[in-house]
C-alpha cells in the first residue's frame, strides 16, 4: 500500500527506487511514537475505513515525505576475478590427484 501510495504521488520511477526496508524501519519507530502520543479514539475508526479512504489518507501522507532518505543502496561495482597462479596452464585439477601427490 506504501509503494502505491509513493507512486500515485511521485511516480512509478519514485516507487521503485525506494528502499523497502528503510520506508519499514521509519514506519516501525514512527508508529510506536505516535501510539504513545496520540490518545486511543484516534486510532479507533481506522479499521472501519474503506479501501478508497485509506488509499486517500496515504497518499496524503506520502504528498509532503522526503523522497531522498529512502533511497536504495546501489551496489557497486564486482572485483576481477584473480588470476590463477597455480597449475595455471591446466585448466581443471582434480582434488583427488592433488591430495595423492600426482600433481605437484
Amino acid at each position: 500500500m506504501i509503494r502505491a501510495a509513493v507512486r500515485g504521488e511521485h511516480g512509478d520511477e519514485a516507487a521503485e527506487e525506494r528502499s523497502h526496508f528503510s520506508v519499514a524501519a521509519e514506519l516501525e519507530r514512527t508508529v510506536e511514537g505516535m501510539e504513545l502520543a496520540a490518545p486511543e479514539e484516534v486510532w479507533e475508526p481506522i479499521p472501519r475505513w474503506t479501501a478508497e479512504q485509506m488509499g486517500a489518507w496515504l497518499r496524503s501522507v506520502m504528498r509532503p515525505v522526503q523522497l531522498d532518505r529512502y533511497k536504495k543502496a546501489k551496489r557497486g561495482p564486482k572485483k576481477p576475478k584473480p588470476r590463477r597462479t597455480r597449475f595455471a596452464a591446466k585448466k581443471h585439477v582434480a582434488t583427488a590427484r592433488l591430495s595423492s601427490g600426482e600433481q605437484t
